[in-house]
């Protein structure tokens, strides 16, 4: 939700374009300015108390149906155990894991939306049970230490938000030694991507505008469409025209948030059919405990159900010719913005057949 307008509905395919706001080129650092927050969290948290975001993300059936699934496929972990829920929302992930038989769940919210969370837990006769603490997790006391960490952590590209470095303040701080995490692994990874029809519809046919050449705003409409990533766009399944490669693989069990500062590798994909290359899409997938079971999987490729992450991608000012079998290969930097903390920058560094591509990008 936060500066992307995921609230908008997963039928509807968000057009514009994010800008998020960068500090003027000619300051240094924006820390002269005393309102200056790096983590922007006004902004975030004010986003978050908007209640059409929340209905959103409830009617996201992939993300609603792992979850649920996660819970109640693993009694072992929360019959009679201590459950805190980072980042709780409207609270429908502490109510489950009540049904699944926790003792306790604490369901921390640091926006407003945390009063309809107290609301629903009392309308469903779970006040026994599930307790609402308003504040960030790094300001709040628990009475106990809790046998599970359950969380709805990803943003756009698995770290967009970076709300992942409070679910491991909290693991650090409040999760037992023989503690589960929910999820437990997220992986992200990128692959190549045909947006003719993008390109087409939002910059083609400027020739002749009921008799007016505006064909001159073309290139400079393109440039403009390509300087930033573009989070929360669907990305329909035959504009994939490559190979996934993995980016980042987080085992939330031990990564530590310095570990995800700055994230460097290779990048080697392979093209699967003769059109053109438009750049690149960003999805991720995370992995809950298996227990007796097999892993349940939370998955935003773009042959998967749509939910309201749908997709990110990194467009090239200029397209790329490529056939069957054209590798990609070199490597790619995702660095946390050094101004504001919950944006990364991308850096796309390869070579394609016979062209070179070198690309940065701000989200």
């Amino acid at each position: 939700g936060f500066f992307n307008g995921a609230g908008g509905g997963m039928e509807h395919e968000q057009e514009q374009v994010q800008q998020p706001v960068l500090p003027p080129r000619d300051v240094q650092s924006p820390a002269v300015d005393p309102a200056y927050d790096p983590w922007e969290d006004k902004k975030y948290f004010d986003e978050y108390a908007k209640l059409d975001i929340h209905c959103d993300m409830l009617h996201d059936a992939s993300r609603m149906d792992t979850y649920y699934n996660a819970i109640m496929q693993n009694p072992q972990d929360f019959k009679d155990k201590v459950v805190l829920d980072v980042g709780c929302g409207t609270g429908v992930l502490a109510c489950w894991c009540a049904l699944a038989g926790a003792r306790k769940v604490y369901a921390v919210e640091a926006c407003s939306v945390a009063d309809q969370a107290e609301m629903i837990v009392l309308r469903n006769g779970l006040t026994s049970k599930v307790e609402i603490l308003r504040g960030r997790i790094e300001t709040l006391v628990l009475p106990e230490k809790v046998d599970v960490i359950i969380s709805e952590w990803m943003g756009s590209f698995l770290l967009f938000e970076s709300m992942l470095e409070s679910v491991l303040w909290a693991r650090d701080h409040w999760l037992k030694e023989d503690g589960k995490l929910y999820p437990e692994i997220g992986r992200l990874y990128v692959l190549p991507i045909c947006f003719d029809q993008f390109f087409e519809k939002k910059v083609g046919n400027l020739h002749d505008v009921r008799g007016i050449n505006m064909s001159i705003l073309g290139p400079l409409a393109r440039k403009e469409l390509t300087t930033w990533g573009i989070r929360g766009r669907k990305v329909k399944k035959e504009c994939v025209i490559g190979t996934s490669q993995l980016v980042r693989e987080v085992d939330v069990r031990v990564v530590q948030p310095q570990d995800l500062l700055k994230i460097l590798t290779p990048l080697k994909c392979t093209i699967t059919e003769d059109t053109n290359l438009s750049g690149f899409a960003a999805w991720f997938e995370v992995i809950f405990p298996a227990g007796t079971g097999k892993p349940i999987v939370l998955s935003t490729h773009p042959s998967q159900p749509l939910t309201h992450w749908r997709q990110d991608v990194f467009l090239l000012e200029t397209s790329v010719a490529v056939h069957k079998d054209t590798a990609i290969s070199g490597c790619l930097k995702m660095t946390q913005n050094a101004y504001w903390k919950r944006h990364f920058d991308f850096e796309f560094s390869c070579t394609v057949g016979q062209h070179e591509v070198h690309k940065i990008f701000s989200t």
